[in-house]
């Protein structure tokens, strides 16, 4: 089993926002997963956060999507982006973690997941879509990651909150506090 400190060290050079308290949950509630979980990832950034995901879990399937904005600026730099990310992937893990330019609104999903990590666009509007469109598609147990649960500024919180009020099968776990992390722990009771 992989370390939080090992994890950290391989993670280090990838740009992101990623917070060290991320990757200590990640490594915390993803390491004992048993056989070959299925997880499904939105919001892949530069992929600091889902390669410390992929470290935590090697035995994991795992897909993770993003449209490529903001971390190019002009669509004709796609291209440029897709492989770039493809590159970070393949050199930190040693292969591409099924990556693809697409966003969880365009992409059509119907495999049961058990564990999602979402760190998309994070307005509220987003957030309640991915909230109302995936999480429903985590098996009973799963996971469900959630970045940016705690920071006040962006609309997650109050997307997720909303939906947890009236799905009362889906728990919190744990929430990294704004100085250690940003990622909160969900859990899928039913």
């Amino acid at each position: 089993m992989i370390t939080t400190e090992e994890v950290l060290d391989k993670i280090k050079d990838i740009p992101s926002n990623v917070k060290d308290g991320d990757s200590a949950l990640h490594v915390k509630y993803l390491s004992n997963l048993p056989d070959n979980p299925l997880i499904l990832d939105f919001g892949t950034g530069w992929g600091k956060l889902i390669v410390s995901i992929a470290l935590a879990c090697p035995q994991a399937e795992i897909y993770t999507f993003d449209p490529g904005l903001p971390y190019v600026n002009d669509k004709k730099d796609i291209l440029d982006y897709e492989n770039k990310v493809k590159s970070i992937l393949i050199s930190h893990l040693g292969k591409d973690l099924h990556f693809q330019i697409n966003n969880s609104y365009k992409y059509e999903w119907d495999r049961q997941i058990d564990v999602l990590s979402i760190d998309s666009s994070h307005t509220y509007e987003d957030t309640k879509y991915e909230v109302e469109r995936y999480w429903p598609l985590v098996k009973s147990g799963g996971l469900i990651l959630m970045h940016d649960y705690n920071v006040p500024t962006v609309g997650v919180k109050e997307a997720v909150d909303e939906y947890m009020n009236i799905h009362k099968e889906y728990t919190i776990l744990e929430t990294n506090n704004e100085n250690d992390g940003f990622t909160t722990v969900i859990k899928k009771n039913v």
